[in-house]
């Protein structure tokens, strides 16, 4: 059997959700409804009727009520738009990935989105960093870095009480070992810090913080175009599965062994 098609529905509570929203929140008789939604009483009839037809709303104990299909039809088609909004803040990054990109729809609803200040050079690495410095535990997956913050990054690592993993792309493995090497033995060897390599399947960087929070990282030419922060327990989901997944190949620096699982 073929389900019935949306559209007639879809279109009775894009055209009718203030009335629906209204009647569900506060159950009323029409003429307190002309006064709540400011409007007529030959247009309200209307809208009412329509509502009505659609099995959305009732008439008991003298007002008007949704019914439980009507409610939830109304609970929703809220959410529904709360996540477009979510959508529409997110455009300026999102533009940015590749068509083929793996983010998943579950990070940015609810999201809190960061763009840098066209006039403050670094600012979004800067919150990021404001961001570890009250974590516990940190696992970063990334296939950029960005020079210029190894120092502050290394005060995080070195504090025994905070957990730090690193998967960082094989593709800027020859530049990272390249580097100071006093200074990458000391991130390297430090004992609360663990640096893993291995090609990393996604176009934006990755940061868990305490299994609270994820912070999406997406790189333009030159430094970060923006971040996408969400604690929702869904976008943790996902987060923590990404990461697991690529983990489980990854090659730690401390040992230069392939591993297979959490070791």
């Amino acid at each position: 059997m073929v389900p019935p098609s949306p559209s007639p529905l879809a279109e009775t509570l894009q055209a009718r959700l203030d009335c629906l929203r209204t009647i569900n929140d506060d159950p009323q008789e029409k003429r307190t409804l002309t006064d709540s939604l400011d409007i007529p009483r030959s247009t309200l009839d209307d809208i009412v009727r329509e509502l009505e037809e659609k099995g959305l709303v009732s008439y008991r104990d003298g007002e008007w009520h949704t019914t439980p299909w009507g409610q939830l039809a109304c609970e929703m088609h809220y959410s529904y738009l709360n996540s477009i909004r979510d959508l529409i803040k997110a455009k300026p990054v999102l533009d940015i990935l590749p068509p083929n990109h793996s983010l998943s729809e579950s990070v940015i609803v609810d999201a809190e989105v960061k763009l840098p200040h066209p006039n403050v050079s670094g600012c979004l690495m800067g919150t990021i960093l404001e961001r570890l410095e009250k974590a516990n535990d940190i696992r970063i997956a990334t296939p950029q870095v960005l020079t210029g913050y190894y120092e502050q990054f290394y005060q995080y690592c070195s504090n025994d009480e905070t957990s730090v993993e690193i998967i960082l792309d094989q593709q800027i493995r020859d530049w990272y070992e390249s580097q100071d090497s006093e200074k990458v033995n000391e991130l390297s060897n430090c004992p609360s810090t663990s640096v893993r390599w291995r090609e990393i399947p996604f176009e934006f960087g990755l940061v868990l913080l305490d299994d609270e929070e994820v912070i999406v990282s997406v790189f333009a030419e030159h430094g970060i175009a923006g971040l996408i922060m969400n604690d929702s327990r869904d976008a943790m989901a996902w987060a923590r599965d990404r990461y697991d997944s690529i983990r489980q190949d990854s090659e730690s620096t401390k040992n230069s062994n392939k591993i297979s699982g959490v070791t």
